[in-house]
């Protein structure tokens, strides 16, 4: 997220969210019905709590990509995706439900305003154990990239990388492999299951027989941004030495 993106959240999202409690706990305190404001304010504490989280761990986010930008890349080493980014999918959800919800039981449903609520928080809870692009986690092998795919993991040799680029805006850039010999990416899955043979197929996107295919690594694949994730694969690529661990 970039900083004038994470300004608009936070007064278009954070900063209602606040006010808007402030309020209501002005008016319970003036002694306004207990019963009707009490659900108001319960809706409005999660979607401010949410919010605010969302602005303080993309605010960590992009200190940690500034850190890493130019740091070595470890290899021979898992990185995983730490829980704290994964958890700003799932608190985005809470408080768009939360916010939705705020509305229904200020003008009279709260149980409507709780069912309202708990539809974006469910998928924001499946988009934390799920990877929509790829795997969450790698490894910089000698012999390739190392991806890991729920209990499977598989090797993309760098010599079957033919091309890798970065789309999307600031703070959301997604990394595209192009690949050759995709059959060979499947044949190193460990273990070796038909499951995990077809996780990691699907994880060969647009793929054109057994020639060629597309990987996509999401923000946040081990760890790292964008722009630290394509600056070491293509390293990498080069065959520069490895960094101490």
């Amino acid at each position: 997220m970039s900083i004038k993106r994470l300004n608009r959240w936070k007064l278009v999202f954070v900063m209602p969210s606040f006010i808007g409690l402030a309020a209501v706990l002005t008016a319970l305190g003036a002694g306004f019905s207990p019963h009707h404001w009490w659900p108001v304010a319960a809706f409005l504490m999660a979607w401010a709590g949410s919010a605010s989280y969302v602005a303080l761990a993309n605010r960590a986010s992009r200190r940690r990509a500034f850190r890493l930008r130019d740091a070595p890349v470890p290899r021979g080493v898992r990185l995983r995706k730490p829980l704290w980014m994964d958890l700003d999918v799932f608190l985005i959800a809470v408080g768009i439900g939360a916010a939705f919800g705020t509305i229904a039981a200020a003008i009279g449903f709260p149980g409507v305003g709780l069912g309202i609520a708990l539809v974006p928080a469910g998928f924001g809870l499946f988009g934390v154990f799920s990877s929509p692009f790829g795997p969450s986690s790698l490894t910089f092998d000698d012999a390739g990239l190392r991806l890991y795919i729920w209990s499977a993991q598989c090797l993309v040799p760098w010599t079957s990388i033919i091309e890798i680029q970065s789309d999307g805006p600031e703070g959301f850039v997604l990394i595209r492999l192009s690949i050759v010999d995709p059959d060979r990416v499947v044949n190193s899955v460990v273990p070796d299951t038909s499951r995990n043979r077809k996780r990691v197929d699907r994880l060969l996107m647009h793929r054109v027989g057994s020639s060629r295919a597309e990987i996509w690594l999401e923000r946040g694949t081990g760890g790292l941004d964008g722009a630290t994730l394509l600056r070491a694969i293509r390293e990498a690529m080069a065959g520069r030495p490895p960094q101490m661990n």
